[in-house]
């Protein structure tokens, strides 16, 4: 009969789980729980529409959740021979890189937001955040020593994400103001600060065996606890001191409270109808303003400027009246005389 995780989920690796690192594992994983529960919480306070950074931090602390009770389970792992130090094999655990590909582009996310960098350059930073982990999941899975090789494409990849991040973003956040400079500068400190230390842990785990699991287990789960609760909690609670529409994330539709009002349809949501219907009582000639069409999507607004609207055309002809024709040419008919 089964009394734990490692007795009903065996160990197949040399270097594996202890029962005290599966304890710290479930307090962890605990922990982890407990803060998407009041981050959850939170975001029920919160104004429909004004929801995102909560809704993305409830996202990456409920997926991080999952995979420290898999982590604390003896779960999610595969045994990879070792060729330093240590002889035998190792167990990766895939588990804990799935959460950081999925959630760390979502951190990246939350954090730049905050800022009025341009959607390209947000999406580039999060494609090289993705290969950063990626490569040290394929290292980590690799027996020989090629996995320096794809070590060094994530520290690559790491340096550009944290280059852009301490400078264009955070020179974008200063141009917004000054309680968003001051808010961005805290939050991408603490985030490049913890990331700066994964490749770390890695070389001294996963690629050189010189730590143990157990202080893999101990030391990863830090950074994670740093980089995804404390982070969240302290940019988020930050962010929500801020004016929300400074950031232009409102997306438009009538039923965003930002713009509408609960219970009352957005002024333009039905603009497209009201044109019609004027058109159809004033007849040609009537003056219908021209609605610049937004995107669903507010960040793809931020950059549009207010006067890119055509200028109405105004009609001197009276409103039913017909135009008259000019240079229209004129026939001459001749009408035989009755006889």
């Amino acid at each position: 009969m089964a009394y734990g995780p490692l007795d009903a989920n065996p160990i197949s690796s040399t270097i594996h789980l202890t029962k005290g690192t599966s304890i710290w594992l479930y307090v962890a994983c605990a922990f982890m729980g407990l803060s998407t529960a009041i981050m959850a919480f939170l975001t029920r306070k919160r104004v429909r529409g004004t929801r995102i950074f909560h809704q993305l931090a409830t996202v990456i602390l409920a997926v991080s959740t999952v995979n420290y009770f898999s982590l604390a389970s003896n779960l999610g792992s595969v045994p990879v021979l070792t060729t330093m130090r240590r002889e035998g094999t190792r167990a990766i655990w895939y588990s804990r890189y799935i959460d950081w590909i999925i959630t760390t582009p979502m951190l990246l996310l939350v954090l730049l937001l905050a800022t009025g960098l341009p959607l390209g350059d947000i999406t580039t930073i999060l494609a090289f955040n993705i290969v950063m982990f990626a490569c040290l999941l394929i290292g980590a899975l690799i027996s020989s020593d090629y996995k320096w090789g794809f070590f060094s494409f994530a520290i690559a990849a790491m340096l550009y994400v944290a280059y852009h991040i301490l400078s264009s973003a955070r020179g974008s956040a200063r141009l917004m103001g000054l309680d968003w400079g001051r808010t961005f500068t805290r939050s991408s400190g603490l985030l490049v600060f913890t990331w700066a230390l994964y490749p770390i842990c890695w070389a001294l785990s996963e690629g050189g065996n010189v730590m143990g699991a157990s202080g893999e287990m101990i030391f990863y789960s830090i950074l994670d606890i740093l980089s995804k609760p404390v982070f969240l909690f302290m940019h988020v609670m930050a962010i929500s001191k801020l004016p929300y529409a400074d950031l232009g994330l409102t997306s438009g539709k009538y039923s965003d409270p930002v713009n509408s009002g609960v219970g009352h349809h957005h002024p333009l949501g039905n603009t497209t109808s009201h044109a019609r219907s004027s058109v159809t009582a004033h007849g040609a000639g009537a003056d219908v303003a021209h609605e610049h069409k937004k995107s669903p999507f507010g960040f793809l607004n931020r950059k549009v400027e207010h006067d890119n609207q055509t200028p109405m055309q105004h009609s001197n002809v009276a409103v039913g009246s017909q135009a008259p024709v000019l240079n229209q040419p004129t026939t001459t008919t001749n009408t035989a005389a009755a006889v």
